[in-house]
């Protein structure tokens, strides 16, 4: 796969947890993203950000929802985020949120376990309900390890009945409401991938943690740089960018001749090496069993 190089991440993924953004707050300005998916507790964490950003569409995933009191601010803001753990959450923050913000401009985030793939229609159906959106981010890798292996959910999960009310209701939502940012979930949704090339991480796609260090992905925190010391330009000119992208832009060899392929991409490299340890394995999500071939 060779993929365009981006001299800069065009998006950038920010986690604010208890940290002053302050002192990292030029080095992501300065790359002028087109997009940042921000991350806070409480959204008075994002005053010091000075939203809104020319040129910078900006969405705000709202992990302390269940605490905010108060109207949510608007300014700069494309979609808000409220991470959920299944319907009955999803049905509670629109309760909460959704009379003082437009609901067009609100999405439900949600990361499925092992048991809970089952749900998926019915989190489609509830977000086409509530005129909001539906957002499906890989699992980060913070949540990944091998003990936790068996929470990690399987396409098994779903039977033929609730893959056909899948790719009903994931039709009618749409791609503008629905993000997918697994492969495999988008093929058995009958979606075109997130990437047409595959996975960005490390290329125009950027993870950044409270504390200044810089990742490729959420789902594969290897660390790159750091923005205390650096700016991202010196960062993404390093060795170690393009080790990353050459390990996450490789398919697994049990890939080749798959006939889902173009669609899956390999699925998402970061889970397969937290928990596998190396890039060389396919995404554990994949229908397609390999296991004659290993």
């Amino acid at each position: 796969m060779n993929d365009p190089v981006c001299d800069l991440p065009w998006r950038i993924h920010w986690k604010l947890h208890r940290s002053d953004p302050a002192q990292h707050l030029d080095a992501v300005r300065e790359c002028q993203p087109l997009s940042m998916v921000v991350e806070v507790d409480d959204p008075e964490n994002l005053l010091p950000l000075g939203f809104p950003w020319s040129n910078t569409a900006v969405v705000v995933v709202l992990n302390g929802w269940k605490t905010v009191s108060g109207a949510l601010p608007s300014a700069g803001i494309v979609r808000w985020e409220f991470p959920v753990a299944g319907p009955a959450e999803a049905e509670a923050a629109a309760r909460r949120f959704f009379p003082d913000v437009s609901s067009s401009g609100a999405a439900f985030r949600w990361i499925p376990v092992k048991g809970a793939l089952i749900d998926l229609p019915r989190m489609l159906e509830l977000a086409i309900k509530e005129g909001c959106g539906l957002t499906l981010p890989n699992r980060p890798a913070d949540d990944i390890t091998a003990e936790e292996e068996d929470l990690l959910p399987g396409m098994e999960e779903l039977t033929q009945s609730s893959l056909a009310r899948l790719k009903k209701a994931a039709a009618q939502l749409g791609q503008d409401r629905l993000r997918v940012h697994d492969f495999i979930l988008s093929a058995a949704m009958g979606l075109a991938g997130p990437e047409p090339l595959g996975c960005e991480a490390g290329n125009s796609q950027a993870f950044l943690d409270g504390e200044g260090t810089v990742y490729p992905c959420s789902s594969l925190l290897v660390k790159m740089g750091d923005l205390s010391g650096e700016s991202f330009a010196t960062i993404w000119a390093k060795p170690i960018r393009s080790r990353i992208r050459k390990d996450v832009s490789a398919l697994p060899a049990v890939c080749t001749g798959c006939p889902v392929l173009k669609r899956c991409r390999g699925g998402c490299r970061g889970i397969v090496y937290h928990l596998r340890g190396h890039f060389g394995a396919p995404d554990l999500l994949c229908p397609v069993s390999y296991e004659d071939q290993e």
